[in-house]
């Protein structure tokens, strides 16, 4: 089975397999983790609810999957086992790198109960 490549993340087009797209929840940024890249594109939500780029955050290596709170971003990085965790912007909704890390074995995803 030939396998196309993901679209960028559009308010029209869905996720793909190869993304992962929540958006905040003021509703005014959004981010997509693209599997083969290693790291997170980070866009602004316009008005007429299209996504505009903002920036780009790289991740370790193999990022699964990525949960966004009010203020920090946490990424599933497959392997490097570890989640790693972000300082978010809430007014750009760009990332930078705390250096912290929650280390688990081949993490795929991240929830909050």
């Amino acid at each position: 089975m030939k396998r196309t490549p993901a679209a960028p993340p559009t308010s029209t087009s869905p996720p793909t397999e190869n993304t992962s797209t929540p958006a905040s929840a003021s509703g005014t940024t959004a981010a997509s983790l693209r599997l083969r890249n290693d790291g997170i594109a980070i866009f602004r939500v316009k008005p007429d609810g299209s996504l505009e780029k903002a920036g780009y955050q790289r991740t370790g290596p193999h990022p699964r999957n990525f949960l966004v709170t009010a203020g920090e971003v946490l990424v599933a990085c497959r392997d490097n086992d570890s989640i790693e965790i972000y300082k978010r912007n809430p007014k750009t909704g760009l990332l930078t790198d705390t250096g912290r890390r929650i280390s688990a074995p081949k993490p795929v995803f991240v929830a909050l109960q």
